[in-house]
């Protein structure tokens, strides 16, 4: 028995997110890294769980992962997620996800996504922002010999699946996705952290002035004492003492 597939609408030539600057991608190279070893570690989950899923990724044009949907990212009920766009297995670029309508389809809970493209077309239309699912599309929950029964559906097939295992086929309509390619990301991201080891550099030039003046002011008071302690020994009359 087939799994049932999604239904799916391409916008073409209607931006269905634009993309604007990076803020679906991680702005420090070290959450891009932990962005980049969630999405491989619910990869690896989802070959775990079904096998059969490895065909269609090697013979795909490229597939997102979505580690996380949901957690910490509900919008009015609804879920958000950003996961890692990659072409002949590597990363090429960020993305994320956002559904409003998500927590109401899948019941509130959290869940790993993978997009898996099968030509150039859709995959070209996700990473240029004219992506999105029509009202009624769904996704095929992952379990063992889900992906060999899938079928794509205008070139496109979606899996999910949950953390418990029980999660049955969603709904994922009205998903839509934004992208950032990977070498903006990194700039923007080697941009942030200059601009804060500069921040950082500046508040510690300060901090060693305010220091320098802190100490030269320490210096002139401890003169000043000193000053006045000789002054007065000065003016101070001398006694003679005379022993018999």
């Amino acid at each position: 028995m087939r799994s049932s597939i999604l239904s799916l609408t391409l916008l073409a030539g209607v931006p269905a997110v634009a993309i604007v600057g990076c803020s679906n991608a991680p702005q420090t190279m070290a959450g891009q890294q932990e962005l980049d070893n969630s999405a491989q570690r619910a990869l690896g989950e989802a070959l775990r769980r079904d096998p059969s899923l490895r065909q269609k990724l090697d013979n795909a044009a490229g597939y997102a992962v979505f580690p996380t949907v949901g957690e910490g990212g509900f919008i009015i009920g609804g879920g958000y997620g950003k996961g890692v766009l990659y072409e002949q297995h590597q990363p090429v670029g960020y993305c994320d996800i956002t559904n409003l309508s998500a927590g109401a389809k899948i019941g509130g809970q959290s869940y790993s996504q993978i997009i898996i493209f099968e030509t150039q077309k859709p995959l070209a239309d996700f990473k240029n922002g004219r992506f999105s699912f029509a009202a009624d599309a769904s996704a095929v929950a992952l379990r063992e010999g889900a992906a060999a029964s899938t079928q794509f559906k205008e070139n496109v097939a979606v899996f999910v699946y949950d953390q418990g295992g029980l999660m049955a086929d969603a709904s994922i309509g009205g998903e839509t996705f934004r992208f950032t390619p990977l070498e903006v990301a990194q700039q923007a991201a080697s941009t942030i952290e200059g601009e804060v080891t500069e921040q950082q550099r500046q508040r510690h030039q300060q901090q060693l002035q305010q220091h320098r003046q802190d100490m030269n002011m320490q210096s002139g008071q401890q003169r000043d004492v000193d000053v006045n302690i000789q002054r007065d020994n000065r003016d101070r009359p001398s006694v003679d003492v005379q022993v018999d």
